[in-house]
């Protein structure tokens, strides 16, 4: 049972695509025109130089967000060696669900729902929530080419619910936030998993492009595991919506916030959303008053009862895109990557991007972050508290080149924090000798987490094996050529405690992370091989592994 004790705080759910099936599925099922591979690039989040297509016209409008530029080096303070080097958590549980084709998680969060005790007493109990898709299905064939999927498991590793739903085209689960529901008791909000993604069927409704963005309810958002099979469901009314127009969306992160007073939680919940477009969008104003070109930022603030309060569009001639959202008190805080000049001159080929919009639409500040190579963000979350001056917004991601420090591999992963007047706190690169990147973070206390995908190499010939990035930790196996790495960042000095590896003998990819009420980290992605005790059906199939953090102070990755 859940004891909550402050119920103005609310979790958010940060999360990060990585899609490779989707382009895959994309070229193959949708019949994509050479002329139509923008949005493919948009859903890849591998780093790569800029495109050398011909510019479109600029669309000039008037400007309204200051831009920052950003010192080329930050290097963070040092460690505290007065006292005992930290060690990383044990590893609680791992699951691993998959049928024969290739399944993937790509957004993972926490939720809380009502229970029956083994006394028949109703209580609250915490659950983990994660989605993304599979081309297979679990127990049956998909609908489409793809179909969402995902999974409600127990703070024990227990599986509650697998769900698969879908429509003829592709579908996809990019992100998944955590949203309240109503007839929650005053001290003890109940909540559900709110998914977005993409489609290119008829899954949010009639096509409008050939890619449409949606949101919606996943899984039974109901008390009876029985009640709906298909995970076709309605949440305060809120069913699979659209975020599409003519031309081709991506909706890749989605945040969720609450008010202070839960009488009026329903109503006044602001869910923000994180995208991309290759077109016009109707309805949004650019916040920027740049050009706009081959592929543009979205951002959205939306609500399950309201609709849609404010839509921006942002970008530069050159392709861009926002693939990661957090919000607190009120306000949305996106992350992306920009391939011209969007927050001031671009440093390399492609630069990070931070950005604050506030409540109201207004683009308050906008930083390009970036150093003479390729570099992009793809996660970002927010600790600290405004009221003692340690709040911070935390962006990571990936480059490909010399950043805050010297390169020590093909990619190395990216980590930035920032103040919030957008200034840059401090700066770190991570990494081993080969390629290493950053999709996932999460705050608790002074700590933040920083999760990804590292590579190793087995030795050949007199070449000896290169171990990936942090010390392995075998318990669920020993570990392959892509691991899973978590590193813990003290968060004023941005210097690392610890970093741990954990892997099958095959390729797992980290997609996201969330840290829950009760200090359950979960990380989520998508493995080849086989994981603990768990079997593999074949293909790919998706995974969430947990650690207990400890309990003293703080909580989850965001508080409002």
């Amino acid at each position: 049972m859940v004891a909550l004790t402050r119920i103005a705080r609310w979790k958010l759910g940060i999360s990060k695509v990585d899609i490779d099936s989707g382009l895959h599925s994309l070229m193959n099922h949708a019949q994509m025109k050479p002329g139509r591979l923008l949005i493919a690039l948009l859903l890849v989040t591998s780093a790569v130089a800029c495109s050398k297509t011909e510019e479109p016209a600029v669309v000039t409008l008037p400007e309204n967000a200051p831009t920052t530029t950003v010192p080329m080096t930050l290097a963070p303070g040092g460690p505290d060696e007065t006292q005992e080097p930290p060690e990383p958590p044990a590893l609680e549980w791992v699951v691993q669900v998959g049928g024969a084709g290739e399944d993937t998680f790509n957004g993972v969060t926490s939720i809380l729902r009502n229970a029956d005790d083994p006394q028949g007493e109703q209580s609250i109990v915490e659950q983990i929530v994660a989605a993304g898709s599979t081309t297979g299905g679990l127990t049956g064939p998909t609908k489409g080419a793809e179909d969402v999927l995902s999974s409600r498991i127990a703070t024990d590793g227990t599986v509650q619910e697998n769900s698969v739903t879908g429509s003829t085209g592709p579908d996809v689960a990019t992100s998944v936030a955590s949203v309240f529901t109503s007839g929650a008791a005053a001290d003890s909000p109940l909540s559900a998993a709110l998914g977005c993604g993409w489609s290119s069927g008829d899954f949010a409704g009639s096509p409008m492009g050939l890619i449409d963005g949606w949101c919606g309810p996943l899984g039974n958002t109901s008390s009876d595991p029985g009640s709906d099979d298909d995970g076709l469901n309605t949440l305060l009314g809120f069913t699979i919506t659209p975020f599409a127009a003519e031309s081709n969306e991506v909706i890749s992160g989605v945040a969720a916030t609450g008010p202070d007073d839960s009488a009026t939680l329903a109503a006044e919940q602001n869910i923000f959303l994180a995208g991309s477009t290759d077109g016009l969008y109707p309805g949004a104003g650019d916040s920027t008053g740049r050009g706009l070109g081959q592929g543009d930022a979205l951002a959205f603030r939306t609500s399950l009862t309201r609709g849609t309060s404010w839509i921006r569009q942002f970008g530069t001639p050159r392709a861009d895109a926002a693939v990661a959202v957090c919000t607190v008190d009120g306000n949305g805080y996106f992350a992306g990557w920009t391939d011209g000049d969007l927050g001031s001159q671009t440093k390399g080929g492609r630069d990070a991007w931070i950005s604050m919009i506030d409540r109201t639409g207004m683009q308050r500040w906008l930083i390009q972050f970036g150093y003479p190579a390729n570099e992009e963000f793809r996660a970002i979350a927010t600790g600290g508290d405004p009221a003692d001056g340690t709040q911070q917004f935390v962006a990571v991601g990936v480059t490909d080149g010399d950043g805050p420090s010297p390169s020590k591999g093909a990619k190395d992963a990216l980590v930035g924090a920032f103040a919030p007047d957008g200034s840059l706190m401090w700066a770190l690169q991570l990494g081993g000798q080969l390629d290493d990147d950053a999709s996932a973070v999460a705050v608790r206390d002074t700590t933040i987490y920083v999760a990804g995908t590292t590579t190793s190499a087995d030795a050949v010939g007199e070449t000896p094996a290169i171990s990936g990035f942090g010390d392995l930790d075998d318990s669920i196996g020993p570990g392959g050529s892509k691991d899973i790495f978590l590193s813990a960042i003290d968060a004023p000095t941005g210097s690392v405690l610890w970093t741990t590896r954990v892997g099958s003998a095959a390729d797992e990819v980290v997609t996201s992370m969330t840290i829950s009420e009760t200090g359950i980290l979960a990380i989520a992605g998508s493995t080849t091989g086989t994981l603990g005790q768990n079997t593999s059906a074949g293909g790919r199939d998706g995974f969430v592994i947990a650690y207990q953090l400890p309990s003293a102070g703080g909580g989850a990755q965001s508080w409002v």
